[in-house]
């Protein structure tokens, strides 16, 4: 089975908001007959940032999330492992 995700972004009051979430549901569940999991589904508001698929996605930038970059460092810190001056003998 296919996954499919919608993000949108839009810049508009809440009310207007939920009434396109409405119509992007019918067409979505009616017309294209895919599942979509209401319970994962959510607004928000751009500037405080969207994370997707290990990203940060801003108005007008994208970042690495936070977390990603943690991991990231950590990994390449235990590839990395020194002997701190003790002989390997």
């Amino acid at each position: 089975m296919n996954r499919y995700r919608l993000k949108y972004v839009m810049d508009m009051d809440l009310s207007k908001c939920f009434d396109w979430l409405d119509i992007a549901y019918e067409i979505l569940e009616n017309k294209l007959k895919l599942v979509v999991n209401r319970e994962k589904t959510h607004l928000t508001n751009v500037n405080k940032g969207v994370s997707y698929l290990g990203f940060v996605i801003y108005s007008k930038f994208v970042t690495v999330h936070p977390n990603k970059i943690k991991k990231f460092k950590e990994k390449i810190k235990r590839l990395t492992l020194r002997n701190h001056g003790k002989n390997l003998e």
